[in-house]
């Protein structure tokens, strides 16, 4: 019996033993790889062939990789300790941007500690679905009106900071990376039959606010 116990271990094919150790989903890793090969064939195709930006980025995409092994690993339990921390201190980031933070392109998007320069807006489109996630962890579901406008907060805060750098296409992203996770967590319908209300009464202000390169 126990030799018997230990052949799914050895005959087991390696790359499912590295995604069980590695705690990463097989499909959701394919679809990556696939992006990752469509982005360097495009980029490769639009850079006159450049083998020195081809290589720069897949050292980037290694290092990436490395990350996502990394953070898979990390019990689930710790991240939602780490998840209040992480989005408290990526948007004190975010709003010293005006303070602190380095100009360029008619915009003000980035930190420059000299060594590197980041783009503090890159934190939040993982802290804010975390964020949200960490708060309704232990809540009814599907959420009431005051959870709903708690984490409508949770992400319109941020989301108005990085539209005040200015950087729209940022902004809906973590807008939507927040409200998806709001979404899957379930909503009432009167909030659902409200939402596209409220957008629309929005819509035309939010337009106005545009900048001409933006329409």
């Amino acid at each position: 019996m126990q030799g018997s116990s230990a052949i799914p271990s050895v005959t087991e094919p390696v790359s499912a033993r590295f995604l069980r150790a590695t705690h990463m989903d097989f499909p959701l890793l394919f679809g990556l790889l696939v992006l990752c090969a469509i982005g360097l064939i495009a980029l490769y195709s639009a850079g006159d062939q450049s083998n020195p930006m081809i290589v720069r980025q897949v050292i980037r995409l290694g290092v990436g990789f490395a990350a996502l092994v990394v953070v898979a690993r990390i019990d689930p339990q710790t991240l939602r300790t780490w998840t209040p921390w992480l989005f408290g201190i990526s948007f004190l980031l975010v709003a010293a941007v005006p303070l602190m933070g380095a100009s360029g392109h008619g915009a003000q998007r980035w930190i420059d500690l000299q060594v590197v320069r980041f783009q503090p807006a890159e934190l939040l489109k993982l802290t804010v679905p975390m964020a949200v996630a960490w708060y309704l962890y232990d809540r009814n579901l599907p959420m009431g009106f005051r959870d709903f406008v708690v984490v409508v907060l949770i992400v319109a805060a941020p989301t108005a900071l990085i539209i005040m750098q200015p950087d729209l296409g940022t902004a809906i992203l973590v807008a939507v990376s927040g409200f998806f996770g709001m979404f899957l967590a379930g909503l009432r319908w009167r909030i659902i039959f409200a939402v596209p209300l409220l957008l629309a009464v929005a819509a035309p202000v939010a337009w106005m606010g545009l900048r001409p390169y933006q329409k």
